[in-house]
């Protein structure tokens, strides 16, 4: 298993995954997205449609990544992020990412996203910005980790202040529910697909403006379901579930709507697929305010994980869950200021440990 260190943004890897077992290696260093180059609402884009997480992808044997080796400082002089594989041993430099063609010349922002697609393809989120009039693009390319090949999906259609932060493959489709790059205003989440080769992405729901952004998606007992985030307002975060049977959306779970900034995701099933677990964040409304959820069904749901009981404090901000291949599910969550956080451990047996 391999983690991020927030604090010196080196990887830390274990070969058991047991607490006090895990090594920091140093020749693989990765950066997580500059917080003021992506400044539009109160915290940023990368503190709140990001979550705090850095993108990276298991993939074929290699850890995919964000590289540290690009400038930041702002936006005329900044140069694009990079991208990275590493295979334990060495870290290579595999791109340039360009950014979306709405902030063309100026550089990318970030990399949004890491997630792979067929035996050699990955999908790449990319979030951009003009300087005038301000506004933030996103976009998806598929890149090719053998032949270096690279395309943006949907070209004709833009994503204006939207950041793909979560692309999912389901039923030969790609799907993204984008978030709203400024927290503070509300807009219409929309949910699309495409496929490679189609010239615009088509919007198959359109939710409520309370829906500021998805978190990510998944597919459990063969229905494909989003987690989303709210806004700054009193809004409930939700998951919601599209029913393959009819293509009809419906809300299976909602935080209170008393909590200022819900989530609900992100979203993981178990290795047997049997079980969907999300991570359930309150705002400041009812308490537990953040827990970890669980359900067998996709309709009923029950605490898995009481955050602020099993750590001592409320972890506001999770990380990306990642699915060992012995079944066991690693979860990092951690406090909203700060590097203050803990990986979780969940084995196939559903037993929870702090690694």
């Amino acid at each position: 298993q391999a983690f991020d260190d927030a604090t010196t943004n080196t990887w830390r890897t274990s070969t058991t995954g047991a607490a006090g077992s895990w090594a920091t290696i140093t020749d693989a260093t990765l950066r997580k997205a500059k917080r003021s180059a992506l400044q539009t609402g109160i915290a940023g884009i990368f503190d709140n449609a990001m979550r705090g997480a850095v993108a990276w992808a298991s993939f074929n044997h290699k850890i995919y990544f964000p590289g540290d080796d690009y400038t930041i400082a702002d936006l005329v002089t900044d140069t694009s992020p990079t991208l990275y594989s590493w295979d334990g041993t060495t870290a290579v430099k595999l791109l340039v990412v360009p950014p979306p063609p709405q902030a063309y010349p100026l550089p990318a922002l970030a990399i949004t996203s890491i997630t792979p697609y067929s035996k050699t393809e990955l999908l790449i989120g990319v979030a951009g910005r003009t300087l005038s009039p301000a506004n933030v693009y996103g976009s998806l390319l598929l890149y090719d980790t053998i032949t270096g090949t690279m395309e943006q999906l949907g070209p004709a259609t833009e994503f204006k202040n939207l950041i793909i932060t979560a692309p999912y493959v389901f039923q030969g489709r790609i799907w993204v529910a984008p978030g709203y790059a400024n927290l503070g205003s509300g807009t219409t989440l929309n949910v699309s697909w495409i496929r490679p080769g189609d010239s615009y992405w088509t919007t198959d729901a359109a939710f409520a403006a309370t829906d500021i952004g998805g978190v990510n998606m998944v597919e459990f007992l063969g229905n494909l379901y989003l987690g989303t985030h709210s806004g700054l307002g009193t809004n409930a975060a939700t998951i919601r579930k599209r029913t393959t049977s009819t293509g009809v959306w419906s809300t299976v779970l909602s935080t209170d709507g008393t909590g200022t900034q819900s989530y609900l995701g992100p979203l993981i099933v178990t290795a047997d697929g049997l079980t969907i677990l999300a991570y359930f964040n309150n705002g400041n409304g009812t308490a537990p305010i953040t827990r970890i959820v669980s359900s067998t069904d996709g309709a009923s749901w029950v605490t898995a994980l009481d955050i602020p009981t099993d750590t001592g404090a409320n972890k506001e901000v999770a990380g990306i869950p990642y699915l060992d291949s012995d079944g066991s599910i690693y979860w990092y969550i951690k406090s909203q200021s700060g590097n203050v956080g803990v990986t979780k451990k969940r084995t196939s047996a559903g037993v929870w440990s702090t690694v």
